[in-house]
């Protein structure tokens, strides 16, 4: 139970991040700040490695309670 919720936590701590990631590259790009295909990279770089973060730390969580119990 306890690794269940801490892996629901992680992965929402995750998607807000990207979710304000993402919201501050389009005000860079409205800013002309970036290029739009600078916008493109850093979104889906940051939608990526999101997605590798949310599926690999909870295994990793399960693994470490695993270890000390």
């Amino acid at each position: 139970m306890v690794v269940f919720l801490t892996s629901i936590f992680t992965i929402f701590i995750t998607i807000s991040t990207v979710y304000y990631l993402i919201k501050l590259f389009t005000l860079a790009y409205q800013k002309k700040q970036i290029t739009y295909s600078r916008l493109l990279f850093y979104v889906t770089t940051s939608i990526a490695v999101g997605f590798i973060v949310a599926s690999i730390l909870p295994l990793a969580i399960i693994t470490i309670v695993e270890v000390l119990i």
